[in-house]
C-alpha cells in the first residue's frame, strides 16, 4: 500500500510538472500559429504582367514549376520577425488571434516584396496558401 501512495504521488507531481510547463488555458490556449513556404521564380526565369507572379507563398512543402525556396526570406506578421529556412520556410508561434499583414523581403532590403493578409485563430496553425505577388 505504501508503495502505491508513493506511485500516486509521483504521478501527482510529474502531471503537475507538465501542466505548469505546458500551460492549462493559459496564453498558448489562447494563441495561433502562422506557416508557410515562401518561393520566387528560378534564376533567368522571367515574369510578364502578372504571369508567372514572382514571388508565391504557399502551404505546400513542394515549389511549383520554376520556383525556387526564397532562402533567407524576412518575413514579417505584427511585431514577430522570422527569416526563412532552406526550404523557404517559415513559422511564427504563439501569436494573439486577428487579422495580420504578412509581410516578405525576399532580399533583406528593406522593401516589402510581397504582402497579404491573414487570419490567426486561437488554436490553429494558418498556413499561407495560394498568394502571389499583388495580394491574395
Amino acid at each position: 500500500m505504501v508503495r502505491l501512495f508513493g506511485s500516486t504521488i509521483t504521478v501527482v507531481v510529474v502531471v503537475g510538472l507538465v501542466v505548469g510547463l505546458v500551460g492549462c488555458g493559459g496564453e498558448g490556449a489562447n494563441a495561433g500559429t502562422a506557416k508557410g513556404y515562401v518561393y520566387e521564380l528560378e534564376a533567368g526565369g522571367t515574369a510578364l504582367s502578372a504571369e508567372p507572379p514572382p514571388i508565391i507563398i504557399s502551404a505546400s512543402s513542394t515549389p511549383p514549376e520554376g520556383y525556387v525556396p526564397a532562402v533567407g526570406a524576412v518575413v514579417t506578421l505584427g511585431e514577430e520577425i522570422v527569416t526563412t529556412n532552406s526550404l523557404g520556410f517559415y513559422a511564427l508561434y504563439n501569436l494573439p488571434p486577428g487579422e495580420y499583414e504578412l509581410e516578405v523581403d525576399i532580399d533583406d532590403d528593406g522593401v516589402v516584396d510581397i504582402a497579404v493578409t491573414i487570419t490567426i485563430i486561437a488554436g490553429e496553425t494558418t498556413w499561407g496558401d495560394d498568394h502571389d505577388e499583388g495580394g491574395d
